[in-house]
């Protein structure tokens, strides 16, 4: 997308005339564009004639360009593959800093377990890092669904993968009475393992 168009489309504007819309284009831009596309569908593909159907993501009609068209803009199917699960998780991966390859060797490395108490994971692991990271600063971060920055950590700062009850409740407390730590935990909060994955990946010669 050219520069100009990428800076409409951020401030909510039609990416062709510039108006304030709720999508890529607004209305009368987005029928323009369609009847170009059906114009063209049908001039290299005339034994196909297009039928109105529901968008995949927000159930509105719609008059598909082409025979694969599942969604009414590109900002429904943009939706639709941030909402799965797989789609979810892989982009939370990448927010840290970590590579797939990264994540599954830590996650094999604890042995599908919880970095902390050792038990199978209930549900998808959660991610914890350092708060106190000295590249805080440098820390990606989104808001959640009620306005606080939910802050990502690096892969300088990630201790490992642990179950809701420890990333929520166990580490805050140990966090804040480091003092209480056994021997366990306190080589857990020492412990940077996708550091050591990438020492060691560079000292064997990749």
């Amino acid at each position: 997308m050219v520069p100009y168009k990428e800076r409409r489309r951020e401030n909510h504007e039609c990416i062709d005339c510039g108006q304030k819309a709720d999508k890529l284009r607004c209305p009368p831009c987005y029928e323009r564009t369609l009847a170009t596309n059906r114009k063209w569908w049908a001039k290299h593909h005339p034994s196909w004639v297009a039928s109105p159907q529901a968008c995949a993501q927000c159930g509105i009609q719609f008059q598909p360009s082409r025979k694969w068209n599942l969604y009414c803009s590109i900002l429904c199917r943009r939706r639709k593959r941030q909402a799965t699960p797989s789609e979810q998780k892989y982009r939370r991966i990448y927010a840290y800093g970590m590579r797939q390859g990264e994540y599954k060797w830590m996650l094999e490395d604890q042995q599908q377990r919880c970095a902390l108490c050792r038990e199978p994971f209930p549900e998808s692991p959660q991610i914890d890092h350092q708060h106190d990271c000295p590249k805080r600063s440098t820390h990606r971060g989104q808001k959640d669904g009620h306005g606080h920055r939910q802050e990502f950590g690096c892969p300088e700062c990630i201790r490992g993968c642990l179950c809701r009850f420890c990333n929520l409740i166990v580490v805050r407390f140990l966090e804040k009475y480091p003092d209480r730590r056994n021997d366990t935990e306190r080589a857990y909060f020492e412990g940077r393992p996708i550091k050591r994955y990438r020492a060691g990946f560079h000292l064997s010669g990749h």
